[in-house]
């Protein structure tokens, strides 16, 4: 079954009917595999039968549901009541005993010989409670929800799962397995309510009540984790699940923009629809074309899945030698896993203006003259050009490198700039992807390794300047993303990943 709201991310208070549990599947089981198999269990949590083959639309939509086998309050009710009146609490809990006062519409506490307890007594009267209402507007609001509904309309015997593609159980090549924490609160209904098979409904003993309440427990923990996810700026997918789930996308603070225009057609001032994020955060975007690019320009030429030796650049003489590379080294930079270590260390900015160090060796140098860049192998390229000062001969830093790296893919590749939760159009919207470099950089020629025609690169870093490591946008998609430049962040990803990320996120939960 599919619930598909107007308005993204609309909660309601949501209470499953006969109707409704027809087109759910039940989970029953807290097992993952069928028996000695790979399959999905038919009634699990993750089962292909209720929710969908895995990969599909249908796996990202379709719900399921959990029997409880005892009532319990709907926990947003449960929450409203405890709230008002902590009695209330102590009632439903089984650990307070009282009478209901016809006088006072409400519960006075007794002592155990005297009064009763539980949900059942609770329930019992809830219709007949006359809340006291005080000054407080947020009390006030509480109780006129609370009359809304009537005792029968607060009870749940039955819960949603959410779909599996939302929390899919996955394991990795490595054997390593991955799944959300929502699962195992899950689980722990699952548990609690195959408990609660062994009681009836009409029971208000200590041991139905115990079990009745750990019940509610359960419910209202995953209902509080959901709540999280939705929740204002500083909420789940705010603060962890996009960041943590995200491939090859960026979450950063949105800033303004660091820009000082000469001239309207100022080569470094950020259009109207650009998105500007730093180079840490590109390389990270673009994560796989950053590997091929920094292999096919640069590191070719020296490293190979086979090498143990290479020619470095020596630290005192600035000349190539022949070095006997060391077993880390070859990881590091032969590898994909070490190439991606290398580039996460790129987050810092002292990383980023450190020589490239290999086994006690410079990688590369630049002739660098404030206005010309250019990449040599050694000062023997250059020791007889008349127009190289050789007192402007320095080695490549990690930040040079990997810009120099990345430069020509700057402008062909679009993104999507994002603020979650996505409730307005504004929220989310394609762009350019512009990379700022230093908070200022500067406009030079560069020249590669064996390139005669220099060409025009216009963010080059400034050495010792701070770096951009955060994201801006033109001013004019400011107040549709809501931003405010007081600390909320943004996410950005890549043209093609943008679109299963569209497609994770369009799957709305009502509870």
């Amino acid at each position: 079954m599919k619930f598909r709201p107007k308005q993204p991310f609309n909660l309601e208070l949501l209470i499953l009917t006969s109707d409704m549990i027809k087109l759910l599947g039940e989970v029953k089981s807290k097992d993952v595999y069928e028996q000695n198999s790979t399959v999905f269990k038919e009634d699990g949590l993750f089962s292909t039968k209720i929710f969908g083959e895995v990969g599909t639309e249908e796996r990202m939509s379709r719900y399921g549901y959990i029997n409880l086998n005892l009532h319990v309050f709907h926990p947003l009710v449960y929450r409203y009541l405890t709230k008002l009146n902590s009695l209330y609490k102590k009632i439903i809990d089984g650990t307070a005993y009282v009478v209901f006062d016809e006088k006072e519409k409400d519960f006075v506490e007794v002592n155990p010989t005297d009064g009763y307890t539980g949900f059942k007594y609770f329930i019992k009267y809830y219709d007949k409670i006359e809340f006291k209402k005080t000054d407080s507007d947020q009390r006030n609001n509480i109780i006129k929800f609370l009359k809304k509904y009537k005792a029968k309309d607060v009870i749940v015997n039955k819960w949603l799962v959410i779909p599996a593609g939302l929390r899919d159980y996955i394991v990795t090549p490595s054997g390593k397995v991955m799944e959300s924490e929502i699962n195992n609160l899950y689980r722990k209904i699952l548990t609690v309510a195959n408990t609660a098979k062994l009681f009836k409904e009409e029971n208000n003993d200590e041991y139905t009540n115990k079990v009745r309440v750990r019940l509610q427990k359960a419910i209202n923990d995953v209902y509080d984790y959901i709540e999280n996810i939705l929740e204002g700026k500083e909420g789940f997918i705010q603060g962890k699940w996009v960041k943590r789930r995200l491939l090859y996308g960026s979450r950063n603070v949105l800033t303004a923009l660091p820009i000082e225009m000469s001239s309207i057609d100022d080569k470094q001032a950020p259009k109207f629809n650009d998105i500007v994020i730093g180079l840490f955060q590109y390389l990270k975007c673009i994560l796989p074309i950053t590997i091929f690019k920094v292999r096919t320009k640069f590191l070719d030429r020296y490293f190979t899945t086979n090498t143990t030796t290479t020619y470095l650049i020596n630290k005192k003489t600035l000349k190539r030698e022949l070095v006997e590379l060391s077993e880390k080294s070859r990881s590091n930079w032969v590898t994909d896993e070490g190439l991606e270590n290398t580039i996460n260390k790129l987050m810092q900015d002292t990383i980023k203006d450190s020589p490239v160090v290999i086994d006690g060796h410079y990688l590369l140098l630049v002739y660098d003259n404030g206005n010309e860049i250019r990449v040599i192998e050694s000062i023997d390229d250059v020791m007889h050009d008349d127009n190289v000062d050789k007192n402007k001969i320095r080695p490549i830093t990690y930040g040079e490198l990997f810009y120099l790296a990345v430069e020509d893919t700057i402008g062909k590749y679009k993104g999507y700039a994002t603020r979650y939760p996505i409730a307005n159009y504004g929220n989310i919207y394609p762009g350019n992807i512009y990379v700022k470099t230093t908070v200022k950089g500067r406009v030079v020629k560069y020249s590669g390794i064996g390139t005669m025609e220099p060409k025009e690169v216009i963010e080059y870093p400034i050495l010792g300047m701070k770096w951009f490591n955060s994201m801006a946008v033109h001013p004019t998609h400011l107040g549709r993303l809501g931003g405010d430049y007081d600390g909320g962040k943004i996410d950005l990803v890549n043209d093609v990943n943008a679109r299963a990320t569209l497609k994770y996120f369009s799957a709305p939960y009502i509870i």
